[in-house]
């Protein structure tokens, strides 16, 4: 079965409108679910696209931006520690790659446990732009 690039760019913009709903279009927030996005799709493959993943995905955003929930808390949690990983140094970063693997390993874990696909750090993390109001 063939992924057409509607279908993938459909999927992208879902994933990004509720997201950007999901964190309520904060700063840094807003910045990180961009960039991360962008990079998840950017790194993989036309045969890694998994629409029901996509939806649960979604389902998890919407559940998020609902309620200040446990949706809501895991998200934030993540953001702010995608945020803070591309804060680090890469001196900083080699100190604490141990801590960042298992944190790697517990989205990794969770999206297998959720059906879901938030990026797992599998790929080299480095800000995509400069955020307005943090330089």
């Amino acid at each position: 079965m063939t992924t057409s690039n509607f279908h993938v760019r459909d999927s992208y913009r879902r994933l990004y409108r509720h997201g950007l709903r999901a964190v309520q279009y904060s700063v840094p927030g807003r910045y990180v679910v961009r960039d991360e996005l962008r990079q998840a799709f950017r790194s993989s493959s036309a045969k890694d696209f998994d629409r029901e993943k996509i939806n649960a995905t979604v389902a998890f955003l919407k559940s998020a931006t609902k309620e200040t929930g446990t949706a809501n808390k895991i998200l934030k949690n993540l953001i702010h520690a995608w945020w803070w990983e591309w804060a680090l140094s890469e001196e900083e970063r080699d100190l604490r790659r141990n801590s960042l693997q298992h944190f790697n390993i517990t989205i990794k874990m969770f999206n297998e446990s959720m059906g879901m696909c938030l990026p797992d750090g599998r790929v080299s993390r480095t800000r995509a732009t400069a955020i307005p109001g943090t330089a």
